[in-house]
């Protein structure tokens, strides 16, 4: 069963890495201005940028939730075959 803690924690650590990537993107997009760039297409293009931050916001805040939730899960199982140790059940 400890191998299964393991396997999660390398899930919360992915997430964790995707987390910062994805935040990266987002931070990098808002540092792009066309200053030049005016009328109906560029005012497109801005909320197509600005659409793409928000889900890459999202993406961040899921990638959290995820790393969080396998971290919770990896020690749970630990604690889990921990216990199942104690009691002398082979795992």
């Amino acid at each position: 069963m400890d191998g299964v803690g393991d396997d999660l924690d390398r899930v919360a650590l992915w997430a964790l890495r995707a987390g910062e990537v994805a935040e990266a993107q987002r931070a990098a997009l808002g540092r792009y201005a066309l200053v030049w760039w005016t009328g109906e297409a560029a005012e497109r293009y801005w909320r197509h940028v600005e659409q793409r931050r928000v889900a890459l916001a999202q993406c961040v805040e899921d990638l959290a939730v995820v790393a969080d939730s396998a971290a919770t899960l990896a020690e749970a199982v630990r604690a889990e075959a921990r216990l199942l140790r104690a009691l002398g059940v082979p795992s």
